[in-house]
């Protein structure tokens, strides 16, 4: 929540490390974290991945040194007076008084006063109903789930109440809820017949005689329709005696579906009253372009130069304007405040929304062009803006602990590269391995593999347990194809994973463009076989896929499978 005293940045690293690594419940309380940042099944652990650990066992020491004091003393049956002063000192560790102080005058600098304002009263409130708590029920013994209950009941209750930060302002607020006895302009919206006043309707079970017995008797009820009439009055007086300087009272002729509303009663009472009261309607087309019309419209520099932009606009469409606006148009062009505000806008009316062509200059800056790989070009084909987010902002998503699509390909991938070059290491064939020695090996592998990571997902649990029981199940039948494939023919083995690119094995494949340029196209082998007779030389390109894919001959005309 940032309130523990803790730095953004140091909080997202622990957030990420946790969420990699699947930490829950008892997981915080280990001595130390010795998971891995990566779950990496193929290359040991750098130093640089040592030190983020080593940071994140830190950042984590900070956040629970308060937790686990305040668990201490929390533990077993405790009164509620008791529970109270815990919760205050553990408040009082975090330094919490401190840290509402800072973002109060965080807020306060950038002007926000109404959001320092809740935040002065936050910590007060606490504060007052562990003290309400303890009052109550000090010394009663309560379970931590019912104290919790009963806390959260007591800030629901609580609302904020803001004073307004300055004195010029405007407050909206329904009529019963009017606070502002000095008001000086006072705007009525929407009085209409049954509305202002409202009218008071019998509801509810009890009847006025049922409420008016119950009243004789002593017993307490709400108030009455008649009682509610009355509030009523009172409220519409209080509302029209309210503003000391100006009463401005508005009402629509029509609802939203254009049905026809009546004014509220008030109105025809006021102008009895004020027989030269001023009556304006909004529907009345005024001469715009009249010049008194036109001065009335030129007040202060804000709203007068909101006027001035839909004069603009209108003179766009019409090619007509009051002679008046160009003055003003000229003093605001003149004026420092608004001389680039004004510009601003008129440039604003004849933009189009089109967009530009990059220049080629910063593609080139943005991207590393010259190097590609089939999945690279396969993105961009498949969606421009994915490739942009992949490839130019290079934007992760964040790693969660599940066993995910890729990291399935990453691990048989793998086994299929180690089980390979341990078959030459024991000077064997795949013409002449045993099932045995597929099934020995494999689930060798696979063990080492999964007891080599610290915290590895498929040793997490029994679930995560029986999917690695069925992937070395698949494996061990997948290398028995493999090798029974390769019996019935003549090509043999002789790489696994190679790499062609421009530092691989192999050189990269070079593609020239129709401008002169050059590119690289880079990527990996899972298997070379190779057969040789007199004609020559004949090699055969394996590819491991761990998913159904078929060949769409659509999907390769307009690139997205290559």
């Amino acid at each position: 929540s940032g309130l523990i005293g803790i730095e953004k940045d140091d909080i997202s690293l622990l957030e990420n490390y946790v969420l990699a690594n699947g930490i829950k419940g008892k997981k915080w309380f280990e001595d130390k974290w010795e998971y891995r940042l990566y779950h990496n099944i193929v290359a040991d652990e750098n130093d640089y991945e040592v030190e983020v650990r080593e940071k994140v066992n830190e950042i984590r020491d900070n956040v629970l040194r308060p937790i686990i004091k305040l668990q201490e003393k929390l533990k077993g049956k405790n009164k509620v007076k008791d529970i109270c002063r815990y919760i205050y000192e553990f408040l009082l560790d975090i330094n919490m008084p401190e840290t509402i102080e800072k973002l109060i005058n965080k807020f306060k600098d950038k002007g926000e006063l109404d959001i320092a304002n809740q935040y002065s009263q936050v910590f007060n409130i606490v504060v007052e109903i562990l003290d309400q708590m303890v009052e109550i029920m000090g010394d009663e013994n309560i379970s931590l789930d019912k104290f919790v209950k009963l806390i959260s009941l007591g800030f629901d209750e609580y609302e904020l109440g803001l004073v307004p930060p300055s004195i010029d302002q405007v407050l909206v607020s329904s009529v019963d809820r009017m606070k502002n006895s000095n008001t000086k302009y006072l705007y009525l919206i929407g009085t209409t017949d049954g509305t202002f006043p409202l009218i008071a309707k019998d509801n509810g079970l009890l009847s006025d005689n049922d409420r008016e017995n119950l009243g004789k008797k002593g017993v307490e009820v709400d108030i009455d329709s008649k009682t509610r009439t009355f509030e009523e009055q009172f409220l519409v007086y209080k509302a029209l005696t309210s503003a000391s300087e100006n009463l401005i009272i508005t009402y629509p002729i029509a609802d939203h579906e254009g049905k026809t509303l009546r004014p509220s009663v008030i109105i025809s009472r006021l102008k009895k009253l004020f027989p030269n009261v001023d009556n304006q309607s909004y529907l009345i087309e005024e001469d715009n372009n009249s010049n008194e019309y036109t001065l009335n419209k030129i007040t202060t520099k804000a709203p007068t130069f909101n006027e001035l932009i839909n004069k603009i606009k209108e003179f766009d469409d019409t090619k007509e304007i009051n002679d008046i606006w160009l003055d003003v148009y000229r003093y605001y062009i003149t004026d420092e405040e608004y001389k680039e505000i004004a510009k601003n806008v008129i440039t604003g009316l004849t933009y189009t929304n089109q967009v530009q062509k990059v220049e080629e200059e910063k593609i080139n800056k943005l991207y590393d062009n010259k190097t590609l790989s089939v999945s690279r070009l396969e993105t961009y084909a498949r969606c421009p803006f994915a490739y942009f987010m992949q490839y130019g902002l290079k934007a992760k998503e964040r790693k969660e602990y599940s066993f995910t699509a890729p990291d399935l390909g990453t691990f048989i991938h793998n086994i299929l590269d180690t089980f390979s070059k341990n078959m030459e290491k024991d000077r064997l064939t795949w013409r002449n391995i045993s099932e045995d020695y597929i099934i020995e090996q494999v689930s060798r592998i696979v063990e080492n593999i999964v007891s080599k990571v610290p915290g590895y997902i498929l040793e997490s649990s029994s679930r995560y347990r029986y999917l690695a029981y069925r992937l070395k199940k698949m494996l061990i039948s997948a290398i028995t194809i493999i090798s029974e494939q390769i019996k019935q023919g003549s090509f043999e083995p002789s790489d696994y994973e190679v790499d062609f690119g421009v530092y691989g094995k192999y050189p990269p494949i070079k593609i020239i463009l129709t401008n002169g340029e050059e590119i690289n196209l880079r990527g990996q082998i899972d298997r070379i076989d190779e057969f040789k007779n007199e004609e020559g030389k004949y090699i055969r390109i394996v590819d491991y896929k761990s998913s159904k894919r078929d060949l769409s001959l659509t999907d390769i005309y307009h690139g997205l499978q290559l």
